[in-house]
């Protein structure tokens, strides 16, 4: 989404990668640029639930199709990534030494959990 401050009186669709779920929300302001993360902020009302939270440009989209899209292809790179961390049985053995792939709910990072899974049985044939 490109100007999404056009969008500021309208819902949009936001992201939410910790629980994995597209809310609508609506934009209730604009912060111009957030130095811890440098880049453009927006201040978010849950039209779904009773939250409210900040995102940054990537997360916020017109539909839900759109975001549960943009959300698969994010997860699909990044699950491709960590497998890439995983080539040897050495590899597999420290990778949850740095990376959180137990049933935490939200401290689990799901993709690494699935591309360890994927590469166990690649390496072991040991089926998770």
């Amino acid at each position: 989404m490109n100007d999404n401050r056009k969008f500021a009186d309208n819902e949009i669709v936001y992201v939410n990668s910790t629980y994995n779920i597209a809310e609508k929300c609506k934009i209730t302001k604009f912060v111009q640029k957030e130095s811890r993360v440098n880049k453009s902020v927006y201040a978010l009302q849950s039209l779904d639930n009773l939250g409210s939270f900040a995102a940054t440009e990537e997360c916020i989209f017109k539909t839900k199709e759109d975001a549960l899209k943009a959300y698969k292809e994010s997860s699909n790179k990044l699950i491709e990534k960590y497998k890439n961390e995983i080539k040897t049985l050495e590899d597999l053995i420290k990778f949850p030494l740095s990376h959180c792939i137990a049933c935490g709910e939200e401290y689990t990072e799901e993709e690494a959990r699935e591309a360890y899974k994927i590469r166990a049985k690649e390496i072991t044939g040991i089926l998770l």
